[in-house]
Formats: structure tokens, C-alpha cells, sequence
């Protein structure tokens, strides 16, 4: 409990990075500044020009009893946030990017200046930490068909069209027929996977409810499995996804909470964490307990 001594967000002084390319909201960071200047809180901004230069901060600033906020995206949120793990920083989440999976699960009200206020006032929690193999992630992960549809996102599409354009993306790859692969868990085992996400988090891209049990701070994570069932039966596999749709849970993934996991593909495998897109080879998924620190009322 030593970096959580200090109590709450306003009683350290703050560094905010932003990612210029993140959205709309990315260019709300004068209104970030004079919410903290409002409050009386010594904040300092900066805006790296490159993803390299943003994670270079963080790391000088992990040892340091400081608040690091990122006005981003989940990926930028992902950049920085992985060079806190294990240190005495807060992570601080702002609303900018186009999903703000992790912002919207630490119960982070969507306003710039409400966004600020609420963080001044919460307090941190001990944010559990997946691996899909070395991959870090803060929010989410994903093997097979969850891989491919972040990597054929374009980031311009992206940008301009929101969440729908994960949607979109996931809808035109469903008739297509993905490579399969098995998966272990404690307990348990299954073949013919078409995709499987792991998560600390309920939501997923395009608003989906993909673990809505998922915890980010019970040393586990939550596992949904998507066998191949044929074109027909992938559809309906997502359909519960949707929130509207919930009640047709009994259509969709198989779901677990699990802490540890083992892939067998055929090999290189299309995956994303947290919506950075990647290829892995038989990795295993563990995670890691109350490794982060982040400022949270969840």
C-alpha cells in the first residue's frame, strides 16, 4: 500500500500526455489544464511526437510519487500505462480516443472538466495486468478473428467512424472462414477456436458487452470463447454482444474467468492487446495481480 499512502488524485502533482492523433476529444487538453489549474493542482503537459518519446516520460516518471494521465485512446492508454507496471506512479485515464474502453471501466464521467474533477477525488486502486505471451495489456486481448479485424482497421477509418467502424470491420469478416486453433485453461479445454478474448474489463470495441463478469482488480481475467459452428452460427454468436440483444446470451461465447490460458495454433496467429494489432505463436495468457496502480472508483 506504499503508493497509495499519499490518499487521493489531487494530493500529487500531475503530468498529462497527449496524443494529438487521438480523436476528437485528443485536442481537449487545454480544457484538462485549466480543470487541474481550477483545482489548484501542479500539472505539467506535454505532447510526444512519437509513441517512443511518450513511453520515455513515463518510465522517468514511474518512480516518482506523480499522477501520469493520458488523454487518449486505448492504445495510447496502453503506451504509457504499460510503463508504470510495477511502479510507485498513478495512471490517470482521460476520455479521448475513439473507444475509451479503460476510461469508461474506472467509472470516469465522459466530460473533460467532470473527467478531471472525479479523478481529483478518487482514489487508486490495484489494476490487475494481463500477458498474452510478453504482450502486455491493460484493458484486453484477443487471438483469431479479434487479431485480424484490429489489424485491417484503418486508422483513418477508425478515427472518422468511430466504434461502428469495428463493427463494420467484424461484420465483412464473417464470411469469411478464419484459421482455428485449441485452447487449455485450468479446468478445461477446446478445440476449433475460431477466437478467444481475454479481459479485465466488460466492454469491448463498438460498445460490445464481451465479459460482462470481468473484474480489474480479483487477480483474474475473463476469458470468452468463440468455437467455429459454421458462417451461419458465427453471426449469431455476436448478436449477445450487443447490449439490447443480451438476452440472447445463450447464442454467444462460451465464457470463464481463468488465470492462466495456453494457445495451440497452426502457427503464426493474428491478436491484438489492447487493439494493438500483433501475430503470436502459441502464446500462454497469464496475468499479474495488482500490478498497476490507477486512479479508479471502480
Amino acid at each position: 500500500m506504499t503508493a497509495a499512502e499519499a490518499g487521493i488524485g489531487r494530493d500529487r502533482p500531475w503530468t498529462v500526455l497527449v496524443n494529438p492523433a487521438a480523436g476528437r476529444r485528443g485536442r481537449d487538453s487545454d480544457a484538462v489544464m485549466t480543470a487541474l489549474a481550477a483545482e489548484g493542482v501542479k500539472a505539467t503537459r506535454y505532447v510526444p511526437p512519437t509513441p517512443e518519446e511518450g513511453r520515455k516520460i513515463a518510465r522517468d516518471l514511474a518512480d516518482t510519487p506523480a499522477v501520469v494521465a493520458v488523454l487518449g485512446g486505448d492504445g495510447t492508454v496502453h503506451n504509457i500505462g504499460t510503463q508504470l507496471i510495477g511502479k510507485n506512479a498513478w495512471l490517470a485515464v482521460l476520455p479521448g480516443g475513439t473507444e475509451n474502453l479503460v476510461c469508461r471501466s474506472t467509472g470516469t464521467p465522459d466530460g473533460t472538466a467532470d473527467a478531471v474533477r472525479h479523478l481529483l477525488a478518487s482514489r487508486p486502486v490495484r489494476w490487475d495486468v494481463g500477458m498474452l505471451g510478453n504482450h502486455e495489456f491493460i484493458g484486453m486481448a484477443g487471438v483469431g478473428l479479434d487479431g485480424e479485424v484490429c489489424a485491417r482497421t484503418e486508422l483513418a477509418w477508425k478515427g472518422a467512424g468511430g466504434r461502428v467502424a469495428y463493427v463494420i470491420a467484424t461484420l465483412g469478416m464473417l464470411v469469411s472462414r478464419p484459421a482455428t486453433f485449441s485452447l487449455d485453461w485450468e479446468g478445461g479445454s477446446a478445440a476449433g477456436i475460431q477466437q478467444v478474448v481475454f479481459s479485465n474489463t466488460p466492454r469491448y470495441g463498438g460498445g460490445l458487452l464481451m465479459n460482462p463478469a470481468a473484474v480489474p482488480h480479483d487477480g483474474k481475467l475473463g476469458m470468452a470463447i468463440f468455437p467455429w459452428r459454421g458462417r451461419l452460427a458465427r453471426l449469431g454468436q455476436f448478436l449477445p454482444l450487443f447490449p439490447p440483444l443480451k438476452t440472447l446470451d445463450f447464442l454467444g461465447p462460451n465464457r470463464y474467468s481463468v488465470i492462466r490460458a495456453a494457445i495451440e495454433g497452426p502457427g503464426n496467429l493474428p491478436a491484438q492487446a489492447d487493439g494493438e494489432p500483433m501475430t503470436v505463436t502459441n502464446p500462454v495468457v497469464t496475468v499479474k495481480p495488482a500490478a498497476l496502480w490507477m486512479l479508479c472508483s471502480c
